[in-house]
C-alpha cells in the first residue's frame, strides 16, 4: 500500500481520487505501519475507507474504475483480481506471481514492475490522461468461472490424468 500512496503522491490531477479499503493493522515487526501509511498520504485525493463485508466487494468494485494490486509478494492466482473481472472493473497490478497469467498487459488490464512507484505512477498517469482505454481493458476480461465450473474443468482434467496412469 505504501507504494501505491507514493505513487499517488505524484498525480497532480483532480480527476483521481485513491480510495484505500479495508483496515490498517500493524503486523509484527512493523506496528506503526498504519500510522506511517496515513503520514505517507499527502495528496489531498487519497482517502481511507473503512473495512467492509466480503459480502460487499461486488458493490465496492462496480463504484471504482480502476482496481490497483500493489502487491509485493509472489500470490498464485489473487482472489481480488478475478473479483474485478467478474465486475467488470479494470485492474493496474503488479507484474509479480501468478498476476500475469491473470493480467494480459495493455489487454485486459496494465501491469507495473512490483515496487517500483515510477512506473506504477506512469501506469495510473497513462490510465487517468486516456480512460477509454478502461473500455477497452473490458473488452479484453475473460469470463470467469464459477466454482462449480472450475471443480467440475478440474475434475475432468484429474479424471484424464488418472486414465492415462499404468498400474503394473
Amino acid at each position: 500500500v505504501d507504494i501505491l500512496i507514493k505513487a499517488f503522491n505524484g498525480i497532480s490531477t483532480d480527476k483521481a481520487e485513491l480510495k484505500i479499503y479495508g483496515r490498517l493493522l500493524p503486523y509484527a515487526g512493523y506496528e506503526n505501519y498504519p500510522a506511517y501509511l496515513k503520514n505517507l498520504a499527502q495528496n489531498k485525493n487519497i482517502m481511507f475507507m473503512s473495512g467492509f463485508e466480503n459480502s460487499d466487494i461486488g458493490k465496492i468494485l462496480s463504484k471504482i474504475d480502476v482496481l490497483v494490486v500493489p502487491s509485493m509478494w509472489y500470490e498464485n492466482a489473487p482472489l481480488v483480481v478475478q473479483e474485478a473481472f467478474g465486475a467488470r472493473t479494470a485492474v493496474i497490478a503488479s507484474n509479480i506471481g501468478g498476476i500475469p497469467e491473470l493480467i494480459s498487459d495493455g489487454v485486459n488490464g496494465l501491469l507495473f514492475k512490483s515496487g517500483d512507484v515510477k512506473d506504477l505512477w506512469g501506469k495510473i498517469e497513462y490510465t487517468i490522461h486516456n480512460p477509454g482505454i478502461i473500455e477497452e481493458f473490458k473488452k479484453g476480461m475473460p469470463k470467469i468461472k464459477s466454482m462449480k465450473e472450475n471443480s467440475e474443468e478440474i475434475a475432468i482434467i484429474y479424471a484424464d490424468l488418472a486414465s492415462r496412469v499404468k498400474c503394473s
